[in-house]
């Protein structure tokens, strides 16, 4: 039975998040290409196939969406039919704060634009507020970059690889670098339009 919590004369039933099932999304522009599911993330688990790829690397391992701290709620998504722009719909969970629920699901509507050109992805997050009150919410991204080939994602054992360099903090972002066994230094940079309050 669904768990049920009453907020002054309201009732609700609890809605948690759950991973998206479904076939992944995939946007191609010339060397580049991204595979992600059906919200838009890219998960950094296991030895999923998801990532953002150029010339044969994955320079993006993870790149999840979180509000207050939560994945949201997939309502819908689709991709254009040349596979050169993705589009999400999603909503916000239940969130509780000190055992109190100061945002019911379905309140805030999250749209996640998506495309891919020049050699990299950008993305467009609008948030709507359907209450008849302000909202307060935090939007965060956890992202990585393991730079394994794409012969590794498809399960080939390497015996070599390169070296990991330390991440270091850029003008609204941050930046992640692979040394690979070919000397060649590999950066992934993920900048904002607005100044991130924190990056960890």
């Amino acid at each position: 039975m669904p768990d049920v919590i009453k907020v002054e004369d309201k009732y609700y039933i609890l809605a948690t998040a759950t991973r998206a099932t479904g076939p992944h999304a995939v946007l191609k522009d010339g060397d580049t290409f991204a595979v992600f599911d059906s919200v838009g993330d890219v998960f950094g688990v296991g030895l999923g196939e998801e990532g953002l790829y150029h010339d044969g690397t994955r320079y993006l391992s993870m790149l999840e969406l979180r509000v207050n701290s939560d994945r949201p709620l997939l309502l819908s998504s689709r991709s254009s039919p040349d596979n050169l722009q993705f589009g999400a719909d999603l909503t916000n969970r239940d969130y509780f704060l000190d055992g109190q629920m100061v945002l019911p699901k379905d309140l805030v509507h999250v749209f996640r634009a998506r495309f891919l050109w020049n050699g990299s992805m950008h993305e467009r997050v609008r948030l709507t507020n359907y209450g008849r009150q302000p909202v307060r919410v935090t939007l965060g991204y956890e992202f990585d970059a393991d730079y394994a080939d794409i012969f590794e994602v498809r399960g080939t054992q390497r015996t070599e690889r390169g070296i990991r360099l330390p991440w270091k903090r850029i003008d609204r972002g941050a930046e992640l670098a692979y040394r690979g066994l070919d000397d060649l230094v590999r950066r992934t940079r993920l900048e904002w339009t607005v100044e991130p309050s924190d990056i960890s």
